[in-house]
């Protein structure tokens, strides 16, 4: 499509944007989120099928409640309980 437009229509290809969107790396969120284990990571990450909103959202969940068990981290079995919680998609 680029080189058709770029022959025939050079106005119309020099309007458009690219957007290039890199592949998201579990290993990028494992370091921003240090203080949730590498498995609820992953976890959280397969529930919400790429809806990022939704992962910062059940992250943020997942550390207020671990600050009000007076836990260092969030493991597993917590993400597990906001993650049940999802409606099916």
């Amino acid at each position: 499509m680029r080189t058709y437009l770029s022959r025939n229509h050079p106005d119309i290809l020099s309007r458009l944007k690219t957007l290039i969107l890199y592949p998201i790396e579990v290993e990028d969120f494992i370091e921003k989120y240090k203080d949730i284990q590498q498995e609820a990571v992953e976890q959280i990450y397969m529930s919400v099928k790429g809806d990022m909103r939704k992962f910062k959202e059940i992250c943020t969940d997942c550390r207020d409640r671990a600050k009000e068990l007076n836990h260092q981290f969030v493991d597993i079995n917590l993400a597990l309980e906001f993650i049940s919680d999802l409606p099916p998609q």
